[in-house]
């Protein structure tokens, strides 16, 4: 019962990403359209799934930092020596 209890929301969880990712991606479309235009130019809708992706992921890891920085009760989160 617990494992199908975890599956689920395991499923859920990813069905959730999906939409996220979704939603940002056109967010990220409509700005980037948006932006070509004011300027006058054009750029490749590869280029625009890209950019979006890359973003997306990129607050993903933030994120995942920053749940993490709050677990071990750190304050600010470095490079390194």
């Amino acid at each position: 019962m617990e494992e199908s209890r975890s599956e689920l929301e395991r499923e859920d969880d990813e069905e959730a990403t999906e939409v996220l990712r979704d939603r940002f991606r056109l967010s990220t479309i409509s700005i980037v359209e948006a932006q070509a235009k004011k300027n006058d130019i054009k750029i490749s809708e590869p280029i625009v799934a890209c950019i979006s992706d890359l973003a997306f992921k990129y607050t993903v890891l933030v994120k995942s930092v920053e749940l993490m920085k709050n677990v071990l009760k750190i304050r600010t989160v470095g490079k390194g020596p």
